[in-house]
């Protein structure tokens, strides 16, 4: 049996105060991420790619259960959180905050191996009849109870070894998601919602660095739209004649 237990709980604390990601913005290094996790079957294949596209926490990871997903519709919804808090056990609440009790809408590869994973899971759960602990969880341990950290933290870390990568946090997944819809383009007031962030100046704030690389593009496409070709200028001098 899972306990209820309600307190303010901290969130994963950020190395020397910042937000950390892939060497930042790499595309290149999530992707290879990604394809190395593939290798550690569908169960955390689907764990990593959904934690870093959706931007979600690890709670929120570990409480995911299969009634917030909406795998026709392709969204999701953060409802609740699992910890394991010492010489406590399992601690079972809701969301941060409003805003962390959030929709996010998956892309297709995500609710393509969702499906997937949850045909795993029910064959799995076939096979160990009585023994399985149906707690409704897209990511459960073994026999359906909350999975732990340390078989997660000692995967990731497989996974990292395996792709070649700098030494990075398992919390970096969701920071990489940030810092690459900002660099993409989209509107910070949208990936602070997908974050959960309670104000978009937190997510201005953690992700100051990406917006000053945007602030340097904005400045250069501004000037590229007010530079004219010189037989533009020359045609519109021309007509005011």
């Amino acid at each position: 049996m899972i306990a209820s237990w309600h307190t303010k709980l901290r969130e994963a604390p950020r190395r020397d105060g910042k937000e950390g990601s892939l060497s930042s913005t790499s595309r290149k290094q999530a992707i290879a991420f990604l394809e190395a996790g593939e290798s550690e079957g569908i169960f955390w294949k689907t764990f990593f790619y959904l934690m870093m596209t959706g931007g979600l926490r690890l709670p929120e990871m570990v409480g995911l259960r299969w009634r917030d997903i909406d795998l026709d519709g392709g969204t999701l919804a953060v409802q609740q959180t699992i910890y394991r808090l010492p010489k406590v056990g399992i601690v079972v609440k809701g969301a941060k905050s409003r805003a962390g009790r959030r929709p996010i809408v998956l892309d297709s590869e995500a609710v393509r191996i969702l499906r997937i994973h949850k045909e795993s899971q029910a064959e799995t759960r076939r096979r160990l009849e009585s023994a399985w602990k149906d707690n409704d969880l897209v990511f459960p341990g073994p026999v359906g109870e909350p999975i732990g950290e340390h078989p997660i933290r000692r995967v990731f870390r497989q996974t990292c070894q395996r792709a070649s990568l700098p030494r990075i946090q398992l919390h970096d997944l969701r920071h990489t998601s940030a810092t690459l819809l900002l660099t993409a383009g989209v509107h910070p007031k949208v990936v602070s919602e997908r974050l959960g962030h309670s104000t978009i100046s937190i997510t201005l704030n953690l992700y100051s660095h990406v917006s000053k690389t945007l602030q340097r593009d904005t400045a250069d496409k501004l000037g590229e739209m007010l530079r004219r070709p010189a037989e533009d200028t020359t045609k519109e001098g021309d007509e005011t004649r």
